[in-house]
């Protein structure tokens, strides 16, 4: 899903996929899934134009989602082999487990949002990870925001951030 041009593709199945790159030259490409399960068993990436939204979902796969754009995930769960590397923006909404490993890169953003899509952020990651970029819990409309690291640390690199930043709604 790479043509330039500004378009959405929206998920009607249950896929399972070989990988995927997603984001064109110019303007933004959306994938966007709602009450679906995909499995990726291959490399995934998201460039810089690319914007992969999942809603109330399931990504599952021994691939590995590599994000340089944009990834969104409201009450959405990652599987126990489902690798994120983000070097772009996680966007991590409601209910959202991401249970397989996650690796950050110096440029990434990871945002825990409450929000009016998705109300109060309640994210878990399963294992332990070093934060190299911006880690921040925000909110919108006064919903709050709350990250939980089940097992093993969260340990913030000598170039990471954490913060709380007042969202639109003043909530943290």
């Amino acid at each position: 899903i790479d043509l330039a041009g500004t378009y959405t593709v929206t998920l009607n199945v249950n896929p399972t996929i070989a990988g995927l790159n997603l984001g064109g030259s110019s303007d933004t490409q959306t994938l966007l899934g709602a009450n679906r399960e995909i499995t990726i068993n291959g490399p995934t990436n998201i460039a810089a134009n690319g914007l992969l939204q999942m809603t109330s979902s399931n990504v599952d796969g021994t691939g590995t989602i590599t994000n340089d754009g944009s990834v969104v995930l409201l009450n959405t769960a990652t599987g126990t082999t489902t690798s994120i590397y983000n070097r772009g923006l996680l966007t991590l909404r409601s209910n959202t487990v991401l249970n397989g490993p996650l690796v950050t890169s110096a440029n990434s953003v990871i945002r825990v949002e409450g929000s009016t899509a998705g109300g109060p952020a309640s994210v878990n990651i399963v294992n332990g990870f070093a934060n190299e970029g911006v880690l921040e819990l925000t909110s919108t409309s006064g919903h709050g925001a709350s990250l939980s690291v089940l097992s093993g640390l969260l340990a913030n690199a000598v170039n990471g951030t954490i913060r709380s930043v007042a969202g639109s709604g003043g909530g943290r």
